[in-house]
Formats: C-alpha cells, sequence, structure tokens
C-alpha cells in the first residue's frame, strides 16, 4: 500500500510573505511495514486560491498514480486534513478516466476543517479570496458527497478549540460510515505527536468482509 501524507500548517503565507513552517513529522514510524510513504506539498494563498490548492493535490496523487500503479492511503492534518477529506470524496474517473473510481480509498484526517463559509466572516478571507457562499462550498468537502465504500477517520484533540471539534463531528454526521475520535488531553499541535513515536503507527488487516483498510493511528495517553 502506499501513504500520502500531507503537510500541515494553514494554508496561507505569514504576514512577512514567507510561508508557514511545515509542522509535519519528519518521520513516520512502520514504514518497514510494507507501507511507502509521500510527502506532499502545495502552494499557498494568496498566491493561488483554494481550489487551486486542491487541485495541485489532486495532481500529485495522479503522479503517485502514474509512478506506482497503486491505491493511496491519505493522512493529512489541519489543512492537510481538510485536503485528505478532499481527496477522497473526489470523482477521480472524471479527471483521469485511466485511473481507479476508488484511487484514494481511504483517509484518516486529523483536526481538519471542512466547511469553509465561515471564513467568508473573517479577516483571513483576505488571503484565502473566497468569493461568496457558493465559492466557499466548492472548496467544503462537508458539501461533498463521499462515494460508496470509502473510509473516513475524522480525528480531533479533546482539547482543540469548539470550532475544530464541531467541524470533525459535523463531517462525519454528513459522511455516512466516517469514524469520529476524540484523543484526550491533546491540542491542535500535540494531537500529531504519535506520528513521531515508533509504536504510534498500527496497520490492521483488511477487512474480512469489506476488504477494505482502515488508516488507523493508535494513541496512548502518556503517564
Amino acid at each position: 500500500e502506499h501513504v500520502t501524507a500531507g503537510r500541515g500548517g494553514r494554508e496561507v503565507h505569514g504576514r512577512d510573505g514567507q510561508e508557514q513552517p511545515d509542522i509535519r513529522p519528519k518521520r513516520l514510524h512502520r514504514i518497514e511495514r510494507g507501507f511507502d510513504v509521500a510527502m506532499t506539498g502545495y502552494d499557498l494563498c494568496p498566491t493561488v486560491s483554494v481550489s487551486t490548492i486542491i487541485e495541485q493535490t489532486r495532481n500529485a496523487m495522479l503522479a503517485l498514480w502514474g509512478k506506482e500503479k497503486r491505491k493511496i492511503m491519505l493522512t493529512g492534518h489541519s489543512a492537510g486534513g481538510h485536503l485528505a477529506a478532499c481527496m477522497l470524496a473526489t470523482d477521480w474517473k472524471a479527471i483521469a478516466p485511466d485511473v481507479p473510481e476508488d484511487l484514494v480509498p481511504a483517509a484518516y484526517a486529523i483536526s481538519g476543517v471542512y466547511d469553509l463559509t465561515p471564513l467568508l466572516k473573517v479577516s483571513q478571507n483576505a488571503d484565502l479570496r473566497l468569493k461568496d457562499e457558493a465559492d466557499a462550498k466548492k472548496v467544503s468537502p462537508l458539501f461533498w458527497s463521499l462515494p460508496p465504500g470509502r473510509i473516513f477517520d475524522s480525528v480531533v484533540g479533546g482539547d482543540e478549540s469548539s470550532e475544530f471539534l464541531r467541524h470533525s463531528k459535523i463531517i462525519t454526521q454528513a459522511w455516512k460510515g466516517a469514524r469520529y475520535e476524540e484523543v484526550p488531553h491533546a491540542n491542535h499541535f500535540t494531537v500529531v505527536d504519535p506520528l513521531m513515536r515508533e509504536e504510534g503507527w498500527t496497520f490492521p488487516e483488511p477487512d474480512p468482509i469489506t476488504g477494505s483498510t482502515r488508516l488507523h493511528e493508535v494513541y496512548t495517553k502518556a503517564d
């Protein structure tokens, strides 16, 4: 299997025009269990639009398929969680008829943002450049349909803000079969700490009935 991790951090440049620090883990463990890991990146707002970032990430998935001819399980944190959900709900056949319709069959999104319409009312929209509600919904996976058979985990730290908790809940309410999990005592930054622990990742065997593999992170409370 092929695991792709989307970069963390906001989808916008810093106030001084420089890119926000890349807070993605420097290493993902357990790749010796048969998983190849690819780390993806993208241009940032306001240089490009959110829709362009989604398109760039889709192109990265297509490039991986072209090189490896393997389906992709996607994980991402914060902005990466948003993109993971977008990739999972993408109609791949409409984009590239020669790829599997379930090119991304499973996604594990951590502290993602799935409804961008509230951002129309905040100052950050000067960078995101969302024009109106219709424009915001086009880049909000909450308003997309999840194709049957695709697996989605929505994970959030129990100590995160009410808005991150809300987003992580509403996406699982909208997408049938999606799973919601709160990580106790974790905030928006410490929720990804297990990615850097050797015991953090577990990759279960395929479901005996559906044949699907759930990308599942096991979090353990520190003593």
